[in-house]
């Protein structure tokens, strides 16, 4: 009796390692770390009935069912080489419809737009072709808005940035890229704008922009978001491929190796500049001790989320994976903290703690 107890438990265990690892982790819950600053779940004292609770239903990670299925419809079309009715599928799932998660091969659950948007760029040289010749006038015309004479402030990047998620392959799909790329350098979103102009050079070969224009964008984005290793392999790629060969910047025509060079040269010299200081830096090790005074919080969960949390917690108290004190990727730059919480990307001014901006409703998981 106590073997076979003993495999009964191991089987339990199993399957609650299974259910793991195959389903999307239900929620978060308040982080217990300390900090000088915290990013934590706010657990307002709220007292709810137990039919309340009841009728609460579980925190999830948002899976449409209608945007599963047409994505799905789109795979299935497009395996079979049947363009026309895959594109009538993507068709009905537009860039603000693309929302939520998606379920991806190896059982992986990703932002539906960067999942479709990524089917879609690898689809194989007859399938481009399809794509082109079935959307290519109507991403022109809605391109055209941005080349009207007193656009509305904001409109050019709205317009191109649903030009590059729906219809990328079409013959505008590099420019509104580009502009992307463009107004990300603008913003200080050096990493962001490097992708959208690595979108071409791997998705538009053909582009009319220019690969070696399009090389050095990227390696000033590049150095500018302090990748060394990959500016220099760019630097190297292209004095190797296009020697003696001229770009034009700002207005002049510049070698783009020794102006690439040029500014690693400046900024090396403006970083041993600000290096100087007689401070030596403060680097946090270990963990803070408790009684650290925290400079301020942020609430990424409102009340009836936390509800939803806590009863989703409690309805499978019979497992623990963690999940309860999982902590969102995140990451500083230029004075922000950009979190990832299950495909909602916002940020936080690291100096007042105060939310600067947000992907999405944190409501909508």
């Amino acid at each position: 009796m106590a073997r076979l107890s003993s495999d009964s438990h191991r089987r339990r265990e199993l399957w609650g390692f299974i259910f793991w690892i195959t389903v999307v982790p239900i929620g978060l819950a308040n982080v217990p770390t300390t900090a000088d600053a915290q990013i934590v779940v706010a657990t307002p004292a709220v007292s709810a009935s137990d039919d309340e609770e009841k009728n609460l239903g579980g925190f999830q990670v948002q899976v449409d069912d209608s945007l599963e299925t047409s994505f799905k419809d789109f795979e299935r079309f497009a395996e079979r080489k049947d363009w026309e009715k895959a594109f009538r599928a993507i068709e009905e799932i537009p860039s603000d419809k693309r929302v939520g998660m998606l379920k991806a091969s190896g059982g992986m659950i990703v932002p539906a737009h960067s999942l479709i948007w990524q089917v879609v760029a690898e689809l194989p040289a007859e399938g481009r072709e399809a794509f082109r010749v079935f959307f290519d006038a109507k991403a022109r015309e809605l391109f055209r808005q941005i080349e009207l004479e007193n656009p509305e402030p904001g409109n050019d990047v709205k317009v191109a940035r649903q030009v590059f998620d729906e219809f990328f392959l079409t013959s505008v799909g590099d420019d509104a890229a580009n502009l992307l790329g463009d107004a990300a350098f603008e913003q200080g979103d050096f990493r962001g704008a490097e992708r959208y102009w690595r979108a071409i050079l791997d998705h538009q070969p053909n582009t009319e922009i220019g690969e070696l224009r399009l090389q050095v964008k990227r390696a000033i984005a590049l150095l500018r978001s302090g990748r060394a290793k990959q500016f220099a392999a760019i630097v190297n790629d292209i004095e190797q491929r296009f020697p003696g060969e001229m770009v034009t910047l700002g207005g002049q025509d510049v070698e783009p190796v020794e102006f690439l060079k040029s500014l690693q040269s400046d900024s090396e010299s403006s970083e041993s500049t600000l290096g100087e200081s007689n401070e030596e830096p403060v680097l946090a090790e270990g963990v803070l001790p408790e009684d650290t005074p925290i400079a301020w919080q942020v609430q990424y969960l409102s009340d009836a989320g936390k509800k939803m949390l806590d009863q989703s917690v409690r309805s499978n108290y019979w497992y623990r994976n963690g999940v309860e004190t999982y902590v969102p990727p995140f990451t500083a730059i230029g004075g922000r903290l950009i979190c990832n919480w299950f495909g909602i990307v916002f940020a936080i001014d690291v100096t007042t703690g105060k939310l600067q901006w947000r992907s999405e409703k944190f409501d909508k998981l």
